[in-house]
């Protein structure tokens, strides 16, 4: 087993002979190797098919399980294929489907992070930056709305919450790629936006400079990026880590508006000041 492509060509088998124990089977592997092909495949040496991320398997080890596991396959049993990786072999019948394939799934991607350095790699591509002004852009914003959290939440609080939209971007992005070829800060930021907005909304005299012009300004910009430049930025990654500062942020005022009853600053929170902001 290798997770690097094999040094010659991936060819179906052709003619009547069978490669596997019955036709279905035999369907199944010729179809699959075909799209590695490379008369076919976009990238056959990384597994791509089509449309520059659209894999033919999760990475060359697995592919190499699934063609085994289809010569080996009997006529009453089922091979399941989750997110491009043969997880189970099952007695069936006949009659039965001889693969059943699961994409997109996101509880078998969160399943891969098995040690604490995998953890760690759904949070290092935020490091990573494609240029000086890609780099200045994020850590201006990270100044602008660090330096208000700063002085209005616990600094763990705030480190949890990079960590958390990072994850949160970074795994959607890598979810809808397919490989982790992708970097910036972008969706922390996007995360803090979405996180700053819904406190200031939420909690009075929360201090925080966001009003909803802005907020609606950067959601413009992210819809713009993506109908103008979608191959340059990560959408996944901004799209995640808005939604989950928008949902932090819901969990954070909830918490000091109903259990604590105070504001950012430790003031008591009273009827009369509910939608005043400072």
């Amino acid at each position: 087993m290798s997770d690097h492509a094999p040094p010659d060509p991936i060819r179906a088998p052709r003619g009547s002979e069978l490669s596997c124990k019955g036709w279905p089977q035999e369907a199944a592997l010729r179809m699959l190797m075909n799209n590695l092909d490379p008369e076919v495949a976009e990238r056959p040496e990384d597994l791509v098919v089509y449309g520059g991320t659209g894999k033919a398997a999760r990475n060359w080890t697995a592919f190499e399980a699934i063609c085994r596991t289809l010569k080996t396959l009997e006529n009453d049993e089922t091979l399941l294929i989750q997110s491009g990786k043969p997880v189970g072999v099952f007695r069936t019948h006949e009659d039965a489907p001889r693969v059943l394939i699961a994409n997109a799934n996101l509880v078998g991607l969160l399943a891969e992070i098995d040690n604490f350095s995998l953890l760690l790699r759904t949070l290092t591509p935020m490091l990573l930056h494609f240029g000086e002004l890609h780099l200045i852009f994020n850590l201006l914003w990270l100044w602008y709305f660090g330096r208000q959290l700063e002085s209005s939440i616990p600094w763990w609080s705030f480190a949890l919450l990079v960590a958390a939209t990072a994850f949160v971007g970074n795994t959607a992005q890598y979810w809808q790629l397919g490989y982790n070829n992708f970097g910036g800060m972008s969706g922390v930021i996007y995360g803090l936006v979405g996180f700053v907005w819904t406190l200031s909304n939420c909690l009075p005299n929360s201090g925080l400079l966001i009003s909803t012009k802005m907020f609606v300004a950067f959601v413009v910009g992210l819809v713009l990026m993506e109908i103008f430049a979608s191959s340059s930025i990560a959408t996944a990654a901004h799209i995640g880590g808005l939604l989950s500062g928008l949902l932090l942020g819901v969990i954070f005022a909830a918490y000091y508006r109903f259990f604590r009853r105070t504001d950012l600053l430790g003031r008591p929170i009273t009827a009369g000041e509910k939608n005043r902001d400072a």
